[in-house]
C-alpha cells in the first residue's frame, strides 16, 4: 500500500468453517505490470497445486474517498478463472485493501462442476 502498487503472491492455506487460515505465501515478482495492475500469466503459472492453494494480491486504487476496494474486480474474477482452468482445483483467493484487512473466497471446480463460491472472512 505504502509503495502505491499492487503486488501479488502465492498463497497456501486451509479453509475451515468460514475461516482461511493462511500457513505462507510468497510474492511474485511483477511480470508486464503497472502500478494498479499485475500480469496473472505469472501468478497463475507460479501459485499452482500442491505447493499452493491460490494467490492474494492487493487493492491499492481507491474506490472510496479513504479506501481501495473490498471486493474483487471483474479482472480478478477473470484471473481466478484463469486459475481454475489452469490447474482443475480447489482454490482460495484473497484480496487485501488494508494494512489489517482481507477479503477471501474459497471455491471448488473439481469434479468439473463449479460450486458457488463460499464467502469466508
Amino acid at each position: 500500500m505504502e509503495a502505491h502498487q499492487e503486488r501479488v503472491a502465492c498463497l497456501a492455506a486451509d479453509v475451515r468453517g468460514d475461516t482461511v487460515f493462511v500457513s505462507h505465501v510468497r510474492q511474485v515478482s511483477p511480470d508486464a505490470a503497472d502500478s494498479l495492475g499485475v500480469s496473472a500469466t505469472a501468478s497463475i503459472e507460479q501459485c499452482g497445486p500442491p505447493e499452493w492453494d491460490g494467490t492474494v494480491h492487493t487493492h491499492v486504487a481507491l474506490y472510496t474517498d479513504d479506501s481501495p476496494s473490498q471486493r474483487f474486480s471483474g479482472q480478478d474474477r477473470t484471473a481466478m478463472q484463469m486459475w481454475y482452468d489452469r490447474w482443475h482445483a480447489d482454490g482460495v483467493f484473497c484480496v487485501a485493501y488494508s494494512k489489517q484487512s482481507a477479503h477471501c473466497e474459497a471455491d471448488g471446480v473439481v469434479g468439473g462442476m463449479r460450486s458457488r463460491p463460499r464467502y469466508v472472512h
